[in-house]
């Protein structure tokens, strides 16, 4: 499931309201206007190209740039399936951010979500690749879009107390902060929604933990239908990638989210001569390589964001890797 599902190319499209422009729009980037299933994906590309096409139209005709601040906030959770009716009926706030944390690459797999604390904030982050105006448009929206979703789930009052972005200021920020009613700040260590720590044990409205555990046993299956494609070590390899930015995982932790032991998964693993050890170091390795091509953080962040509590570490690590230091690796054509 490749790439950025049509729907939310359709969401931005509808809010940036390009009257008859919508269907060159579409076509320019590869969409057919006739086939627009929100099953269906675009790529990475196509997406940051139409955002970026939309924002030129927004310049054109002198509107402010918020097309895709409008559009998340207008989403609402059923449009993203099951893992929105999860997210809705989850019996409190904490539970819906597991089910985001757990399920989110079943809808988008361009961000990757996390929680951390500081003090007595609670932050719930999300970490994406890529700096062209059609990705920074993208990540303003992504947080936007879960900012809704939460009201909509808990209630109108909940609004996080600031909102982070790594890049800078863009024409979109007035209206991020209007539409977020709290502080935007902009070049920071990460993009995050920022909340009081106590949040997590907030009911939802609509809380139903009946009604929660069957969309929770729909999404596994869904999770599970998608892993059984995929050869064991790229699955395992997939799953430590989603969980670097708290350390290294466990054996036993990986093994659980495939739906096996860890004694199970270290035998098969075994069984094709691989070890769970070197595959946690190639997953490692390659977001390394990903970050350092694809992205401008600095390389104490790819260090964090790769597992390792120090950048020596990190940078001992890569040049056992690929024979060369990070920072050679990141200017090399």
């Amino acid at each position: 499931m490749p790439g950025v599902p049509t729907l939310f190319a359709r969401k931005m499209i509808e809010s940036a309201d390009p009257g008859p422009r919508t269907r060159a729009l579409l076509q320019s980037v590869g969409i057919d206007p006739s086939a627009l299933d929100p099953e269906q994906h675009i790529s990475e590309d196509a997406y940051c190209t139409l955002l970026e096409a939309l924002a030129a139209l927004s310049e054109e005709t002198k509107a402010p740039l918020d097309f895709h601040v409008r559009m998340g906030a207008a989403m609402r959770c059923e449009q993203l399936g099951a893992l929105g009716l999860a997210w809705k009926s989850a019996p409190r706030i904490g539970d819906s951010f597991d089910r985001l944390l757990r399920y989110s690459r079943l809808v988008n797999r361009l961000a990757t979500f996390g929680l951390r604390e500081r003090g007595d904030r609670l932050l719930l982050t999300s970490q994406r690749a890529g700096g062209r105006l059609g990705a920074l448009l993208s990540k303003e929206a992504t947080l936007m879009t879960i900012s809704t979703i939460i009201k909509e789930s808990a209630g109108e009052d909940v609004a996080p107390l600031e909102v982070h972005y790594r890049h800078a200021k863009l024409a979109s920020a007035p209206a991020l902060a209007a539409s977020f009613g709290c502080p935007v700040r902009f070049e920071q260590d990460t993009d995050a929604l920022v909340f009081a720590r106590e949040l997590r044990a907030r009911p939802n409205r609509l809380g139903d933990e009946g009604i929660h555990r069957f969309f929770g046993q729909h999404l596994d299956r869904a999770l599970g239908a998608e892993a059984i494609e995929l050869p064991l070590d790229e699955r395992v390899r997939a799953e430590v990638r989603e969980r670097l930015s708290e350390g290294v995982p466990r054996v036993s932790e990986i093994a659980g989210r495939l739906g096996m032991s860890g004694r199970t998964l270290q035998r098969r693993l075994r069984e094709r001569e691989l070890s769970y050890q070197s595959l946690a170091d190639e997953a490692r390795r390659q977001l390394a390589e990903r970050l350092l091509h694809q992205t401008d953080y600095s390389l104490a962040e790819v260090a964090f964001l790769t597992g390792f509590s120090e950048q020596s570490a990190f940078t001992r690590a890569f040049k056992r890797w690929s024979g060369q230091t990070p920072r050679s690796f990141r200017l090399r054509p």
